[in-house]
């Protein structure tokens, strides 16, 4: 399992409120215990928090301002991210899952 962190810019959803996309390489189906991990220890680390497009659109609850979660879906292939917001976020990521 190959783990893929990108530096959000212009071109992504959340650019605005987060820093990092945390993903794997390989396909929902094949990386769906893993993710599930990931999900569980960033509840236990930083609390509990939404999708990214609830995260965006809802201002009637609590915003985590750690990190959110997006599920990306077209036609070929299907992605579950972590959205992490600052350096000090992903290093804490990094120091559990690399």
């Amino acid at each position: 399992m190959s783990i893929k962190i990108v530096e959000l810019d212009w071109r992504f959803k959340g650019r605005k409120a987060f820093k990092y996309r945390v993903g794997l390489e390989d396909s929902m189906e094949s990386s769906t215990p893993q993710l599930a991990k990931w999900l569980k220890w960033a509840t236990e680390t930083w609390g509990m928090s939404v999708p990214l497009d609830m995260f965006l659109s809802n201002t009637e609850f609590e915003r985590n301002p750690h990190w959110v979660w997006h599920h990306y879906d077209s036609v070929t292939w299907k992605r579950l991210y972590l959205l992490l917001k600052s350096d000090q976020d992903l290093a804490l990521f990094k120091l559990k899952w690399m």
